[in-house]
């Protein structure tokens, strides 16, 4: 016969489970992202990075989503991507950062741009089902990225965005 808190002990453990399995889940969906960036658009693998929150110091950023992943008190699963791109004439860089919000469903997983909630696909759990979707993703991910340029250039659009430039003289 177990006490009490050898249920709660068991609970405990059963919760935990839940929670890593979820966050697992929503970092592979953040992995596969950048597969698609890099297989698809050429981006380099060291291109990207994972912060909690866009207000996390850069320093603090991993090269793997998963131990950045966040869940705020309703479920939902968040990362903050930057996304670095390098100048091919100059030793100039741009990083733009790119908050992502993951809520995972019982059938679908629902990936959106945490700032701009009308960029939203609806992912399958079916194998496969999902690719065209991470691809219209990545493609908003890429529209960012070139609005940090238009930015750089014009001083237009939304500076909040951004983390910056760096120059070297």
């Amino acid at each position: 016969m177990s006490t009490v808190y050898e249920n709660l002990q068991n609970q405990l453990d059963e919760a935990l489970r839940k929670y890593h399995e979820t966050r697992q889940r929503a970092s592979k969906i953040v992995e596969a992202l950048v597969s698609i960036c890099v297989d698809q658009l050429g981006f380099p693998h060291n291109s990207f990075m994972f912060r909690r929150t866009p207000q996390d110091a850069q320093e603090s950023a991993s090269f793997f989503p998963a131990p950045q992943m966040e869940r705020s008190n309703n479920g939902e699963w968040s990362v903050t991507i930057d996304v670095r791109v390098k100048s091919a004439a100059r030793e100039d860089n741009c990083v733009t950062f790119i908050p992502v919000t993951i809520r995972i469903k019982d059938t679908s997983i629902q990936l959106s741009l945490t700032d701009d909630p009308d960029k939203s696909v609806e992912i399958s759990h079916l194998p496969g089902a999902s690719r065209t979707d991470l691809e219209t993703f990545c493609g908003w991910i890429r529209e960012k990225v070139e609005g940090t340029f238009r930015w750089i250039a014009t001083g237009e659009g939304r500076p909040e965005r951004r983390m910056g430039f760096h120059t070297e003289a």
